[in-house]
């Protein structure tokens, strides 16, 4: 369900009344409060749903700018994990500290005999 559309048809329909009961104030002295409070309450309903659209289109632009600053962060990161890297040379065991696997030679190969590996 679309809530902004159905919103949107029900202030329509609650000014249409308004309108009406404007209209025919003079037939129905009795509903003349009732108009007055619908429109004083019609009017509160827009002001509220102005300022839920404010604030989403807040929300969205927050969103933007967090994806914007956490692309800019990575970026940042990884930069400083290169020139930790390139200082310290990439087997050192500092790298750990900044989530950077340190270079770790193999150990020695097994003797290989007649062009095979022996097995373990």
């Amino acid at each position: 369900m679309n809530t902004g559309n159905s919103y949107a048809k029900l202030i329509l329909n609650f000014q249409r009344l308004v309108v009406r009961a404007t209209e025919h104030e003079a037939e129905l002295p009795y509903a003349c409060e009732v108009k007055l409070e619908l429109a004083a309450q019609l009017q509160e309903l827009k002001d509220i749903k102005e300022r839920q659209q404010n604030h989403l289109s807040a929300w969205k632009q927050a969103s933007k700018e967090l994806r914007q600053s956490m692309t800019a962060c990575r970026s940042l990161a990884g930069r400083l994990r290169y020139a930790v890297k390139a200082a310290w040379g990439r087997s050192d065991p500092r790298l750990v500290e900044f989530d950077v696997k340190p270079f770790r030679p193999r150990g020695a190969h097994a003797p290989k005999v007649n062009g095979c590996e022996r097995p373990m």
